[in-house]
């Protein structure tokens, strides 16, 4: 159990005004599970595809719509895949842009490690 929390800032991307939120999760907290809370915090309904990108890696659930086969984002957990630069989650599919891009905050995104 990874109990350092991670402080993510989630952008709209296009938006104006700006839409955004700043979400605190935990470490040990899968990729899917980070697109739930994601789900949650914008008021969405999980109606379009997603995938999470960390340079040329993508995550998320493999699907014709995305063409390459995504790696399993049930199995990495956050502190597994955040470093200082953006990840963007897509919605939708097909070769769009990204409609949000989540960026750690702070040192690394770090907020605060327990022990």
């Amino acid at each position: 159990m990874d109990p350092t929390m991670y402080r993510l800032k989630v952008t709209l991307r296009g938006s104006r005004p700006p839409i955004w939120r700043r979400l605190e999760v935990r470490g040990d907290v899968t990729l899917f599970q980070v697109h739930q809370v994601l789900q949650v915090a914008m008021g969405w309904t999980d109606s379009h595809l997603h995938q999470f990108r960390r340079g040329t890696t993508y995550y998320g659930e493999s699907d014709p719509e995305f063409g390459e086969p995504r790696e399993n984002e049930r199995r990495i957990r956050l502190s597994e895949s955040t470093t200082s630069t953006p990840a963007s989650e897509a919605e939708g599919g097909g070769g769009r842009t990204p409609d949000n891009a989540l960026h750690p905050t702070g040192a690394g995104g770090i907020v605060s490690a327990g022990g």
